[in-house]
């Protein structure tokens, strides 16, 4: 009766350390993909870093752009356009 828990003591045992060695060649194979895509991923969160940076540089430029385009409306006369002078002109003429 001893040798046959002892032989099934001694099976799982195997079945352990195969396991164990099935799973640390898996891990090694990750890990070698890891070490290969490495550079992928490092220079993929650099362009995503530029890209963020070029967006607030943009926003800032369009906000500056607008205030100035703000302050200079405000300063200039509005200018009509060809048309709208039209009117205009029309419009006074048939009020005199």
């Amino acid at each position: 009766m001893i040798d046959i828990i002892d032989i099934c003591l001694g099976l799982a045992l195997l079945a352990v350390l195969a396991h164990n060695l099935r799973l640390s060649r898996k891990i090694d194979k990750l890990m070698a993909a890891l070490r290969d895509t490495a550079p992928a991923f490092k220079e993929f969160s650099q362009a995503v870093d530029r890209s963020q940076q070029s967006v607030a540089m943009l926003r800032q430029a369009v906000r500056t752009e607008s205030l100035a385009a703000l302050e200079t409306s405000a300063r200039q006369p509005k200018r009509l356009s060809l048309t709208q002078q039209f009117y205009a002109i029309a419009r006074r003429g048939n009020r005199s």
